[in-house]
């Protein structure tokens, strides 16, 4: 999907502050990581007329997490 194709939902980024979060592996077992003070998620507003949603960016797995998933949050300071 282009970056054209989003335009209609008014896409903003923003920051969202969590403590930890988790992601499940292949066997459905949760892995927590904690994330720093100055750490947050990435993410992705989008609206409609009705509707306002937020995503989370996704990226590839840091080192040594491939196992646990194929896609990861992004991390932001």
């Amino acid at each position: 999907m282009t970056l054209e194709a989003w335009e209609p939902y008014r896409p903003q980024a923003v920051k969202i502050a969590v403590q930890r979060y988790m992601e499940k592996d292949r066997a459905q077992q949760p892995h927590w990581f904690d994330l720093v003070a100055s750490q947050c998620l990435q993410g992705v507003l989008l609206e409609t007329e009705r509707e306002r949603r937020v995503y989370v960016v996704i990226g590839q797995p840091p080192l040594g997490c491939e196992f646990i998933q194929d896609r990861w949050p992004l991390i932001s300071a």
